[in-house]
């Protein structure tokens, strides 16, 4: 039977499918085996060197197949379009908190191959070789955007600081989109909304306060993204 380049891409992509499904269960491209790819891709370790060379172009196949689909644009493109927010204190405050509502959105959402979700999490949350490899490639445009506010709002010219908050603040807003779509991954029941909300207005308070838009008496309507009199409301 003739091989058609459909037939071909197909069982190209049933491989990258397989491997991807693998990384998520073992958390680690070390723990993987080519046996066990072959076993859920149900081929022959022939047509992993056929399509990818070897295992480790097969690897790099499905992490390319990530970076291709769901790099993380999610700040820049907010900046981008936001930018002139950013001339003033109070717009600063709305700034920031319309854009970690947009950034826990971008994360929370469902997706058909959540997969691609959990090993994308993986990978930022991984500091094994592979993970340490493509983060800033993920992340790189984020992450450049990130410094660029933090920036214009604290005045300060600190990349390792901007990096510190960005990891402390942005990352665990996407681990609990990460968490959500492991527990439909596994069939289990899902996170609570209200927790979500709590953790959201948390995060939210701790960048403002930290980069000097609040100070801790102050009460901030974060939720809307508007400033109440200092004191409360």
């Amino acid at each position: 039977m003739m091989i058609t380049g459909r037939n071909r891409e197909n069982k190209r992509q049933v491989l990258i499918e397989a491997t991807g499904r693998l990384l998520v269960e073992m958390g680690d491209a070390r723990a993987v085996s080519t046996r066990a790819i072959v076993a859920n891709a149900r081929t022959s370790k022939s047509a992993i060197d056929y399509h990818f060379g070897n295992k480790a172009g097969l690897l790099n196949a499905v992490l390319n197949e990530l970076r291709q689909l769901h790099g993380s644009h999610c700040i820049a493109d907010f900046l981008h379009e936001n930018e002139k927010m950013l001339e003033d204190r109070e717009g600063q405050i709305q700034f920031i908190s319309l854009l970690l509502d947009e950034f826990q959105k971008y994360f929370m959402r469902e997706e058909k191959n959540i997969w691609h979700i959990l090993l994308r999490q993986k990978v930022v949350q991984s500091y094994h070789e592979i993970g340490n490899r493509i983060l800033s490639s993920f992340l790189e445009a984020d992450m450049r955007a990130f410094y660029m506010v933090f920036k214009k709002i604290t005045g300060r010219n600190d990349v390792n600081e901007a990096y510190a908050w960005f990891m402390n603040i942005m990352l665990p807003l996407s681990t609990r989109g990460y968490r959500k779509n492991k527990l439909t991954f596994n069939g289990e029941v899902a996170l609570s909304p209200d927790y979500d909300e709590f953790y959201l207005e948390f995060c939210k308070k701790q960048l403002l306060t930290g980069w000097g838009l609040i100070s801790f008496p102050d009460q901030v309507a974060t939720s809307r993204g508007e400033p109440c009199g200092k004191g409360g409301a």
